[in-house]
C-alpha cells in the first residue's frame, strides 16, 4: 500500500512567530514523545540508520576535524557526497527518492555544475540533514551516540549489512582487504579533500557515488538488514507495540482517510494494551480541546479577512454559525482533559494552557480569551517576543495582518491539529516490509 506523501515545512527561521499562535504544539510534542519516544515527524526512511552507522565508521579518523569553512564537521561533508551521488538518479513512480534530506539542493548544484558546500547545502544541516534528523533514533537504538560515534548496535548493524551487501573488509576500514575496504579508503580520501577545500571534491562517476547508489538507497534495504532494524525498533516501548499493531494494512489505511492520524489511533484503541490505550486516550482528550480552539481561531482570522474594512468585533464573531457550538466544545474539552490528562506528562502544562478559557460562557468571551491568550503566547516566544497576528482597532476590534489572512472557508475540524508521528511509523513499515 503506497503511503500518502505529506510535505512538512522545513523553515530555517520563523519570522515574527508565524507558527503555533495558540501555544498548543509543545504539549502535543510531549504527548508524541510519550507515544513514540525515539521518533519524530521528520523521520520517514529507516535505512538512514544504516547510513549513519556507515558514516560513523568512515569518519572515525576525522572525528575532531572541521572543514576549511570553519563550520562543517566531517559527517556533513559525507552528506554532501551522499546526496550528490543520489541526486543524479531520476525519481520513479513510487517516489522512492522522497524524503532524502538535502537532495533538492544537490539537484540544483548538479544542474549548475557546482559542488556542494556549506553555502549551497541546507542552511541548518546539523538539524535538517539526515544525521540531524535521525540522530535521536540512532541514539535510542545504540547505533550512534551524541557525537555520532558508532555504538554496539551500530557495529552489529554494520556486520549484518556488510555481509549481506558483499562488502568484505568494510568494518576493518583502512586495515582490511576486499571490496568494502577499498570503498572505505576511497571515501576517506574524498572526505579529506572536502575538509581541506570546504566543499565536495568528487563529482560524477566515482567509487563513493556508486557505493551510495548501490548499497545505501533508502528503499533498497536487504532482508537481513531490514529484519535487524525491525527487531531493534520493536524492542523499544511503547513504540514497539505501535509498530507491531500498525503492520496491519487496515490500520495504516486509515491514514489515507480524512481523519488521518486520528482515525489510525482510534483503530489502535481496541487492540492496544492497557498502558498504550491510556496514552491514546490522553492524546484524543488533548486534541478534543485543541480542535475547537484552533477552529475558532481560524474562523476569527477568516471573518476578519472577509470584512471590508477588515475589523472584527466580539459581536461579529458571536454571529458566526459555529461560535456558540465551539464554546460548548471547548468547555467539554477542558472538562475531559482535566479528567483524562491527570497523571500524564502534560497535566501541569494543560492546567496552565486552559487558564484563559476556564471562565468563558459566551462567544464574546471566547473572542476575548483567544486574543488575550494569543498575545501572551506571542510575548513569550524567544528571543524577545513576536508580533501578534492581529492589530487592535477601536472599540475592541481586531484586524488580521496580511500574512495571516485565510482565503478559504473554515471547515469543521475533525482531524487532529498536531502530528503524532504515525505517518513516519507507516513509512518505516513500508520501507522495511519491502526489504524483508
Amino acid at each position: 500500500m503506497p503511503m500518502p506523501y505529506r510535505s512538512l515545512a522545513d523553515p530555517e527561521t520563523q519570522g515574527e512567530g508565524s507558527i503555533d499562535p495558540l501555544g498548543l504544539a509543545n504539549l502535543a510534542d510531549q504527548l508524541a514523545d510519550w507515544l513514540l519516544p525515539g521518533m519524530t515527524a521528520r523521520m520517514w526512511r529507516p535505512r538512514f540508520l544504516t547510513a549513519m552507522a556507515v558514516s560513523s565508521l568512515v569518519i572515525e579518523p576525522f572525528e575532531e576535524e572541521v572543514a576549511k569553512d570553519g563550520i562543517s564537521p566531517p559527517w556533513i561533508a559525507l552528506e554532501w557526497y551522499y546526496v550528490e551521488g543520489v541526486a543524479g538518479l531520476a525519481e520513479d513512480e513510487e517516489g522512492n527518492l522522497r524524503r532524502i534530506p538535502g537532495i533538492d539542493k544537490a539537484r540544483r548544484a548538479l544542474r549548475e555544475k557546482v559542488p556542494l558546500s556549506a553555502r549551497r547545502y541546507l542552511k541548518t544541516p546539523k538539524v535538517f540533514g539526515f544525521h540531524g534528523v535521525y540522530k535521536r533514533l540512532a541514539r535510542a537504538l545504540d547505533i550512534a551516540d551524541d557525537k555520532l560515534r558508532c555504538g554496539d548496535g551500530g557495529y552489529a548493524l554494520l556486520r549484518t549489512w556488510q555481509d549481506e551487501q558483499g562488502l568484505s573488509g568494510f568494518l576493518d576500514g583502512n586495515h582490511g582487504a576486499g571490496e568494502g575496504a577499498r570503498i572505505v579508503w576511497a571515501i576517506r580520501d574524498a572526505l579529506h579533500d572536502a575538509l581541506v577545500a570546504g566543499q565536495a571534491q568528487r563529482q560524477g562517476a566515482w567509487v563513493g557515488a556508486s557505493f551510495f547508489v548501490n548499497h545505501l538507497l533508502p528503499h533498497n534495504s536487504g532482508s537481513r538488514e531490514a529484519d535487524f532494524l525491525w527487531g531493534r525498533l520493536r524492542a523499544l516501548e511503547p513504540q514497539g507495540e505501535i509498530l507491531t499493531l500498525m503492520r496491519d494494512p487496515v490500520v495504516r489505511s486509515a491514514l489515507e482517510e480524512p481523519l488521518g492520524e486520528r482515525g489510525a489511533l482510534q483503530g489502535l484503541l481496541g487492540r492496544a494494551s492497557a498502558e498504550l490505550r491510556r496514552r491514546l486516550e490522553v492524546v484524543e482528550a488533548y486534541e478534543g480541546f485543541c480542535r475547537p480552539l484552533q477552529e475558532a481561531w481560524d474562523i476569527l482570522r477568516r471573518h476578519s479577512t472577509l470584512q471590508r474594512p477588515a475589523v472584527v468585533h466580539p459581536g461579529d464573531f458571536a454571529g458566526q454559525p459555529r461560535a456558540g457550538q465551539l464554546v460548548s466544545e471547548i468547555v467539554r474539552g477542558i472538562e475531559a482533559g482535566r479528567r483524562l490528562l491527570d497523571g500524564s506528562p502534560v497535566e501541569a502544562g494543560f492546567d496552565t494552557l486552559i487558564g484563559a478559557f476556564e471562565q468563558m460562557k459566551t462567544p464574546q468571551d471566547l473572542f476575548l480569551a483567544l486574543w488575550t491568550h494569543h498575545q501572551t503566547v506571542q510575548k513569550g516566544k524567544p528571543p524577545e517576543g513576536k508580533r501578534p497576528w492581529f492589530e487592535e482597532a477601536g472599540e475592541g476590534g481586531l484586524i488580521v495582518r496580511p500574512p495571516y489572512r485565510i482565503d478559504q472557508d473554515v471547515p469543521v475540524r475533525d482531524a487532529y491539529v498536531h502530528p503524532y508521528r504515525l505517518f513516519s511509523v507507516a513509512s518505516f513499515i513500508e520501507d522495511l516490509r519491502r526489504g524483508a
